[in-house]
């Protein structure tokens, strides 16, 4: 839910820069999100620089439905989430008869079915 509230309130890539930049205090503008959630956030995201890093340099949005399953997948995975979570996930969302082109409704719908 957490997760939901900062996509939701910041959006992925803003999320990701205040993380990868250790800005705690960004993540507090949050509804629900304190100095200590957002201090832990931070601090459990410092092993993962390096994949927050790879998805900075991606486009905000994928061109193709590959190219965005990988971005949410890099996103998730950032965020904390298990690949089989995420695989998981995925084979619920492939039921939908429909799926949002948005990359940030992509990962809004993923942490709905994690």
């Amino acid at each position: 839910k957490v997760a939901i509230n900062l996509i939701s309130f910041m959006g992925s890539h803003e999320l990701v820069q205040a993380v990868n930049s250790d800005d705690a205090k960004s993540l507090t503008r949050v509804p629900r999100v304190g100095k200590a959630k957002a201090d832990k956030i931070v601090f459990e995201a410092r092993s993962k620089k390096k994949q927050l890093e790879k998805m900075l340099q991606l486009p905000g949005n994928a061109s193709s439905a590959n190219g965005m399953l990988e971005q949410v997948e890099e996103a998730l995975y950032a965020l904390g989430f298990q690949k089989k979570e995420i695989d998981a996930a995925t084979l619920r969302i492939e039921k939908l008869e429909t799926r949002p082109d948005d990359l940030q409704q992509m990962i809004k719908l993923y942490l709905g079915n994690l």
